[in-house]
């Protein structure tokens, strides 16, 4: 028969754990609703960072605020929280403009101020919003039954400062269907070094490429700066950044009119194309972005600067390079792998059209950037 002092005990812990258990129950319940408050806002994080770069993006691509707005909303639906899906009111953008002293410091949003190069999108759970509150799964654990919030980020349209590194080779001459082989070519046997870039060439395909891309450059709601380079057996700055885009329409002109053969040297282009994003004409704040162009292999004298070296050299300065190769016999693998160090993207084009429609599209795709 056990002891009385023993059922004393045992009664003791009984009546110790009745007391805690509820204590317990309440921590427990605590904690569960700490963590859900945590996951809900990471996911708000992760709705306003989407919902604001897709909304850049189509800033960015159209200047449109209306279809930026629309793309938000879109993806604000799909990135749920607490198992809802955000409705973005008007009330939730905000257009202005985001600045910077250098490629150093912080973007500064000033709402409102025109003209717009960025915009604000705020996912609010609050119960005055659209979306109302978010309820507790232990409702009354800190005396009340649902929380709010608000998360807002920041996309930025960046000024951007382009080198446009163009081949001048002597295989520009040739048309874009015909391998480069003998001189002078056979659609225009009559030929010579000087005369205007002939009929069907590649040059004049490239040109053409170009007025695309300074075309989408001029419907841009930024100011795009444009460098131009061409390289041969060497490579010539023709003119320093600006936002004189004809200027660059003339330095091409230049060589349409008068056509130099040479070699190609694509890292002396490419050097002298990062070069250019350095000099005092272009502007310290803005994103670097080359595009570099060639229709041919390498072919360059000895000592001349290697184009991955540069791209690299490149990428240690934040620069981004997009590279095109035209007609089957350029080097699609050596211009991969600039484009790879340089964080950028390489496309190819097997005619004009092609040509056109790649430059269009890069300049498209210039940065734009969650600031805040």
């Amino acid at each position: 028969m056990p002891s009385k002092r023993r059922i004393k005990r045992q009664g003791a812990i009984l009546a110790f754990v009745a007391i805690l258990l509820p204590v317990v129950l309440i921590l427990m319940a605590f904690v569960i609703n700490l963590s859900w408050i945590d996951l809900c806002r990471a996911r708000s994080f992760i709705a306003a960072d989407a919902a604001t770069r897709a909304a850049g993006r189509t800033f960015a691509i159209t200047g449109d605020p209306a279809q930026a707005m629309a793309k938000a909303r879109e993806i604000a639906q799909i990135n749920t929280i607490a198992g809802i899906g955000i409705q973005l009111e008007d009330s939730d953008f905000t257009f202005g403009q985001s600045l910077r002293t250098s490629t150093s410091s912080r973007y500064q949003f000033v709402a409102n101020a025109s003209p717009p190069n960025a915009m604000r999108v705020s996912i609010k759970r609050l119960n005055s919003s659209a979306n109302g509150g978010i309820g507790l799964l232990f409702a009354n654990t800190f005396d009340a039954g649902e929380f709010e919030f608000e998360k807002s980020s920041v996309t930025t349209r960046v000024d951007v400062d382009i080198a446009l590194v163009l081949d001048r080779s002597g295989s520009m001459i040739y048309a874009s269907d015909e391998v480069a082989t003998g001189f002078p070519p056979k659609a225009n046997p009559t030929w010579k070094v000087g005369d205007p870039a002939p009929n069907k060439s590649r040059w004049l395909d490239l040109a053409a490429g170009a007025e695309a891309f300074i075309g989408e450059m001029e419907k841009s709601a930024l100011e795009e700066f444009t460098s131009l380079v061409t390289y041969s057996s060497d490579a010539t700055l023709d003119h320093e950044p600006s936002k004189s885009y004809n200027q660059v329409r003339g330095g091409i002109k230049k060589y349409t009119d008068s056509f130099p053969p040479g070699a190609t040297n694509i890292g002396a282009g490419l050097r002298l194309g990062l070069d250019s994003l350095g000099r005092s004409s272009a502007r310290p704040s803005a994103s670097k972005v080359i595009i570099l162009m060639t229709d041919g292999k390498l072919n360059a004298p000895s000592g001349a600067p290697k184009p991955l070296d540069v791209a690299k050299e490149a990428s240690e300065k934040g620069v981004v390079i997009f590279t095109i190769t035209f007609a089957d016999e350029a080097d699609k693998k050596l211009m991969q792998d600039v484009a790879k160090i340089g964080g950028g993207q390489h496309f190819h084009a097997s005619d004009g059209a092609d040509l056109s429609a790649v430059l269009s599209s890069i300049a498209r795709m210039l940065p734009s950037v969650l600031t805040e």
